[in-house]
């Protein structure tokens, strides 16, 4: 209980250096969670659920125009880090590459999965528009990896989401 109030102290006092930063450079979380133990079956669930209806809408968004064309591409990075992590997150953000066109603007999905506790795994899923692909920014640069496109990587995420969902009658 003393590491959940110290990882909720912490993370309250870095949020508006991080939410700032992002701001400024066009990008927006919408949603974030860390599955941990301590959390019910219910709200597990309802995160899950959650994150799912979000990439869906995305995918819908970005797939298709009016003349039944392939008009957006999903895309799926990834990279591994070596120390210990003891829970899974997934976070949702909107990132604006150019403020001045609508359609140049990314919905990335971060999440990341653990394996016995030592080695951390990330993920990028990104939504967007075909005339666009999303590009590292000077943060990340040479850290991601693209790992599956289309409906695989779509499936990749949608499959490691219902793997952390907790029995509870629902579903």
């Amino acid at each position: 209980m003393k590491r959940k109030l110290f990882l909720i102290a912490f993370l309250a006092l870095l949020s508006p250096v991080i939410f700032a930063q992002n701001h400024l450079s066009g990008k927006m979380m919408i949603m974030g969670w860390g599955f941990i133990e301590e959390d019910s079956a219910l709200q597990t669930n309802n995160a899950i659920d959650a994150f799912l209806r979000y990439a869906e809408a995305a995918r819908l968004q970005t797939t298709w125009d009016e003349n039944d064309n392939p008009a957006g591409r999903i895309e799926l990075y990834e990279f591994v880090y070596e120390f210990f992590y003891d829970y899974e997150a997934a976070y949702i953000s909107i990132n604006v590459a150019d403020k001045g066109d609508v359609l140049n603007r990314f919905i990335e999905i971060d999440f990341y999965t653990t394996d016995n506790y030592i080695t951390m795994n990330g993920y990028k899923l990104v939504f967007s528009y075909s005339g666009y692909k999303w590009q590292e920014d000077e943060d990340e640069k040479g850290l991601w990896n693209i790992a599956l496109t289309g409906d695989n990587a779509y499936n990749f995420f949608r499959s490691w989401l219902n793997g952390l969902r907790q029995p509870d009658g629902r579903r």
